[in-house]
């Protein structure tokens, strides 16, 4: 099976680039805009897409944490789009799958979502299609695990962290990217009923689990001190925000107030067995000390 991964050098997409590599039969084409001398160095903004060739599958694992002034939300998640349709003829009209986000709408007040299912969208009006719908992929040193390390950290020094009122109890349902990837390589084979299909782990995790999994291991008592939301939303959105967007954007702070859980019944369907659990995944990428009993 001739397989193309647009973004092949992005958390998940090197993850699946490995795995689908490893797969017998696959012959797997990985792009990436920077120079790797496992990838194909390709810019889908500027590069000519006929000299890439036929493929049975193509597979877009390019998203956007930050937007940028060159890549805004709406040129890597829209405009990319527009254009693997556009070349979907040159590629031999293959399989497309996009891997989006779990709570993506059109109509959300929440540019990264918004701009996510105006991209799903597009491609729902052409067949052979599968949107991928995840909660947080749990890869290595991903952003949540940086952010909740950069939390404690500030913890160890002033014995103490403040935190927006109600957003300890907000929960994510994360899924392994060994179960992501294992499910895409099932779907370059088969004809699943949905084509928007949402994927999670087998148990929810609130951010109060996270913190508490990384305080186990700092060797100091920390206190959470639990302060109004809105003023803390006011601090992000007029200085965090403009100052220091890679610390905090607004759209980051209001996407830890939506709970990211769904079924897991697609995930359980598509992989023939139960996904495996995160917890072991979230103490060791927090040094949290593992009870292996």
């Amino acid at each position: 099976m001739r397989i193309l991964i647009i973004g092949a050098s992005g958390q998940a997409g090197k993850e699946l680039y490995h795995y689908l590599s490893s797969q017998k039969d696959n012959d797997v084409t990985g792009t990436s805009r920077n120079s790797n001398p496992k990838l194909l160095q390709f810019d889908p903004f500027k590069d000519d897409w006929s000299p890439l060739g036929k493929f049975d599958v193509v597979i877009n694992s390019v998203g956007a944490i930050y937007p940028s002034r060159k890549y805004p939300f709406e040129k890597i998640h829209g405009q990319l789009t527009a254009l693997i349709i556009k070349n979907l003829p040159l590629m031999g009209s293959p399989r497309v799958i996009q891997i989006s986000v779990l709570g993506a709408e059109e109509n959300s007040d929440i540019a990264f979502l918004r701009t996510k299912a105006i991209a799903d969208n597009l491609l729902l009006k052409h067949k052979n299609t599968f949107i991928l719908r995840p909660s947080i992929i749990c890869t290595h040193n991903t952003m949540l695990v940086r952010k909740i390390s950069s939390l404690i950290k500030v913890g160890k020094a002033f014995g103490f962290v403040i935190l927006p009122g109600g957003f300890l109890d907000h929960k994510i349902q994360p899924i392994l990217v060994q179960d992501l990837c294992m499910i895409i390589g099932n779907i370059c084979k088969i004809n699943y009923p949905e084509q928007v299909i949402p994927l999670v782990g087998p148990a929810e995790i609130s951010f109060r689990n996270l913190i508490e999994f990384a305080m186990e291991n700092s060797g100091k008592k920390i206190k959470l001190l639990e302060i109004n939301r809105n003023f803390i939303e006011f601090f992000v959105k007029n200085f965090l925000s403009i100052f220091f967007p890679r610390l905090l954007s607004y759209d980051q702070f209001r996407l830890l107030f939506k709970d990211n859980t769904a079924d897991v019944k697609p995930a359980t369907i598509l992989l023939g067995r139960n996904p495996f659990s995160t917890k072991y995944f979230w103490k060791g990428e927090l040094h949290a000390p593992i009870n292996k009993k």
